[in-house]
């Protein structure tokens, strides 16, 4: 593991010891390295595991806590993890169609992530995957307004669906708007720009 920079600390006069203090506690949580391993690296150096349990279609998972991420595969929507207090950062599910295509639905989470409890021995079942919502937002930009879409699992995650590793051609739903007293009523496309 690589050990962070020797950081030296200077008291600049009228700052204050404690807003020195704090930057160089900001300064050494910055130096120190991000650590990622799999599920399987991780758990060989801190022993006691839980399984979490994740709608079968879920074949990939990533958790993390602090600046330390662990990824790994799960068979039959289970996962030996590490015990303890995690954050959901991602999964990715696949299936395919009649036709042997692969659809893969991966979520990613920004900001707003579940927690994941794993007690050691325990089980945890954790919501996320279907059904999945596409989520309309709307602004008032300068004189018009803008709208934008995003596909949402039930947990909150941002969803991308691809077929074949492609993202799919779709069809642009359309917005209509009506007043109450029904003498404006138009109906528009989605489009891109």
């Amino acid at each position: 593991m690589k050990k962070p920079a020797l950081i030296f600390l200077v008291i600049v006069p009228g700052i204050g010891l404690a807003v020195c203090l704090a930057a160089a506690g900001l300064a050494v949580y910055l130096a120190w390295p991000d650590q990622t391993f799999t599920f399987e690296q991780y758990i060989q150096k801190h022993p006691g595991t839980g399984t979490v349990i994740l709608p079968e279609d879920v074949i990939r998972l990533g958790l993390s806590h602090g600046k330390t991420h662990i990824h790994g595969f799960l068979k039959d929507g289970r996962a030996q993890v590490p015990a303890g207090e995690w954050r959901l950062d991602s999964w990715q599910m696949a299936r395919e169609d009649e036709n042997g295509v692969t659809w893969a639905a991966m979520a990613d989470y920004r900001g707003g992530a579940p927690d994941v409890n794993v007690p050691a021995a325990g089980e945890t079942a954790v919501k996320i995957g279907e059904p999945f919502r596409e989520v309309l937002s709307v602004w008032r930009a300068g004189a018009g307004y803008g709208f934008d879409r995003v596909l949402r699992d039930v947990s909150g995650a941002s969803v991308t669906i691809t077929r074949g590793r492609a993202r799919p051609v779709t069809v642009l739903p359309k917005l209509r708007i009506t007043n109450a007293a029904g003498d404006y009523d138009r109906e528009f496309e989605f489009a891109y720009g």
